[in-house]
């Protein structure tokens, strides 16, 4: 059985990292890092028996748990897409959305995915197969 190690990275946009005080290199740098943290534990943990995939973690524009403005799905894909792309520079094997509250926002973010990132298809989690 093979297991997702989930980045930290659900509020690592750019709305919430202005709230915070992160410059947009400062955002990517933490989405970077958050992705580091989860390579060793890979390399050291992953087996042929149990693979191992780095995902990173996307949020929602807005709060979770509280419907705010709506966007369309193109406005999510390019909000989203800064996120993503930070994601394929990185050792991430796939990208998660988690409560995206609008049907527009969700569609928005898979789009990003495959349009920013199509490096993110690169790497087998399973050694000696080929990527």
């Amino acid at each position: 059985m093979g297991f997702v190690l989930e980045s930290v990275t659900w509020r690592a946009n750019a709305d919430w990292g202005r709230k915070l005080g992160y410059s947009a290199t400062a955002l990517s740098e933490a989405n970077r890092r958050a992705i580091g943290l989860l390579e060793p534990i890979r390399d050291e943990r992953e087996t042929p028996r149990t693979p191992m995939v780095i995902s990173g973690c996307m949020g929602p524009r807005g709060d979770g748990y509280v419907p705010g403005e709506r966007m369309s799905s193109q406005e999510a894909a390019d909000y989203h897409r800064a996120q993503v792309e930070v994601f394929a520079e990185t050792a991430a094997d796939m990208v998660s959305a988690m409560t995206m509250k609008q049907a527009e926002e969700a569609a928005g973010a898979a789009t990003a995915v495959p349009l920013a990132s199509p490096a993110c298809r690169r790497r087998s989690p399973l050694p000696g197969r080929a990527a």
